[in-house]
């Protein structure tokens, strides 16, 4: 008998950004780096922290406090950036996102996903597209080309 694929099942990273847990798919995630010196772009938007080298290639690196509309973190030494591949209108794009720590991979099924509620006003819902209980935390699932907007996509190009 052959065995059943569960097709049911995605694969996120869980991180923590403001003492809230988010997740994203993998599918994304690119590389995990440790908090490094960035190169300030004058004159970029407010969300930019600035630009990173990776192996010769030039790395937007959003600012995710300002972005979901945090305070901004006073000491971020500690803090990590995921690095992502967004396909957005069919074109790739590496961008680096900050966050306080990785926590973890963990596998969920979809129909395990329950609906971001419509009356919760702290965050922006376009951002969310479920939200998941992990024991006795709630993760929110994170649509991560939602989070950027075409301008936002085109000014990172042109500085990546």
């Amino acid at each position: 008998m052959a065995e059943e694929i569960n097709t049911d099942l995605r694969t996120y990273l869980s991180f923590t950004l403001g003492g809230e847990e988010f997740a994203l798919d993998v599918q994304n995630v690119i590389k995990i780096l440790q908090m490094q010196h960035f190169t300030k772009i004058p004159q970029s938007p407010e969300y930019l922290k600035g630009i990173i080298n990776i192996r010769g290639n030039v790395i937007p690196v959003v600012d995710t406090y300002y972005k979901f509309g945090f305070n901004p973190l006073e000491n971020e030494s500690n803090s990590v950036i995921i690095i992502l591949n967004l396909s957005i209108r069919g074109e790739d794009s590496n961008v680096g996102i900050m966050a306080d720590k990785a926590n973890e991979v963990f596998e969920a099924a979809t129909s395990s996903i329950q609906d971001y509620p419509s009356l919760a006003e702290k965050y922006n819902s376009n951002f969310i597209t479920g939200v998941y209980k992990k024991q006795e935390t709630f993760i929110l699932i994170l649509d991560i080309e939602k989070i950027f907007s075409s301008e936002d996509i085109a000014e990172l190009k042109n500085i990546g």
